[in-house]
């Protein structure tokens, strides 16, 4: 019995050892794609409304995927963007070589886990929506952690530009420059004041991301 037991154990591993490392690599497919385009899956926004409330995943993902994009970010959030995870399960295998990042708000390492299983190969993590504390489950480090023990090759890191202006604004910085994110990216509200001080961010910004970071 113990041999069979440690024969079983060992094919297990192996199993999840192929599982986890399967993700496909966005880093490496934005660095590498003539495109290097993010095409995103929207259903509806919170100061929009409904975009297109037929639209279905599967009819316009394996577009996205011929006319080039290096990726596709797929809202799985149904609240606020109509978005659901069902989405990213419709569309993997027809678009098997493409990388999905899901974009949600993750607070929770259960969420990371709960991409895996439904097929992303990367995720969202809004700076400003976690804590550098290490205590709490919304700690950014732990989450970028998780993210990495799972096999996901790369996490999106949004830094808002709104955070120069806000008070403490520069911790949401310190916060992205802390985690071992392969790829950093910024939101851009596109208002006059921000458009303004877009290269003070940048001039922020760009000491914390190293040469590794897309």
């Amino acid at each position: 019995m113990p041999d069979i037991l440690e024969e079983i154990i060992a094919d297990k591993r192996a199993e999840l050892t192929a599982i986890t490392q399967k993700s496909r690599s966005m880093k490496r497919h934005l660095a590498e794609s003539k495109s290097g385009i993010i095409a995103e899956f929207k259903r509806k926004s919170p100061s929009k409304g409904w975009i297109h409330a037929d639209a279905k995943a599967e009819e316009v993902v394996p577009q996205y995927a011929e006319g080039g994009a290096s990726a596709v970010s797929i809202l799985t959030n149904e609240k606020y963007f109509g978005g659901s995870t069902a989405f990213i399960q419709a569309v993997r295998a027809l678009v098997p070589d493409l990388p999905i990042l899901r974009k949600e708000f993750i607070i929770d390492e259960y969420q990371v886990y709960e991409a895996k299983i439904i097929g992303a190969d990367a995720i969202l993590l809004i700076a400003a929506a976690l804590t550098p504390n290490p205590t709490e489950r919304t700690n950014v480090v732990s989450i970028s952690n998780t993210f990495k023990q799972v096999g996901f090759s790369a996490c999106v890191v949004i830094v808002p530009i709104v955070c120069l202006i806000i008070p403490n604004g520069s911790k949401v910085f310190v916060k992205s420059g802390e985690t071992d994110t392969p790829m950093i990216a910024m939101e851009y509200l596109g208002t006059a004041i921000l458009t303004a001080i877009l290269g003070c961010v940048l001039f922020a910004l760009i000491p914390l991301i190293n040469k590794e970071r897309v």
